[in-house]
């Protein structure tokens, strides 16, 4: 039989994608932040707002990051950060968390949301 085999500009490109899988590409701080935001699930306008900037600068680091990681979408961005080892553990901002675990509540907001369900008042029929 006649066995085929894949073009070899193809497999230029499959050894390029592994061989840039297997370094860990450099980040910077914000870019890792951004990052970090979008592994906790975070729009763009939401990280603006934690962060203080525009949801223009965020699309921008973002943006900057997934060219880096040669990403397609946040999704893909956030599982390649984690094989590269960029949120391994210690390796986060917040050095003590992974960027999936639950933020904690501030009391200020915890007892905002309790005078909330406090003061609704029953359905009225």
């Amino acid at each position: 039989m006649h066995e085929t085999r894949p073009p070899k500009a193809f497999l230029v490109a499959a050894n390029n994608a592994v061989g840039a899988m297997s370094r860990r590409p450099v980040l910077s701080a914000r870019e890792i932040q951004m990052l970090t935001h979008v592994a906790r699930g975070l729009s763009n306008f939401q990280i603006a707002q934690a962060e203080y900037v525009s949801a223009e600068t965020v699309k921008t680091h973002l943006y900057n990051a997934f060219r880096k990681l040669r990403a397609v979408n946040r999704a893909h961005a956030v599982a390649i950060a984690y094989h590269v080892g960029i949120f391994a553990p210690g390796a986060s901002l917040d050095h003590a968390v992974s960027p999936l675990s639950p933020r904690r509540r501030s009391p200020a907001r915890r007892l905002l949301s309790q005078n909330r369900s406090v003061n609704r008042e029953p359905p009225t029929e």
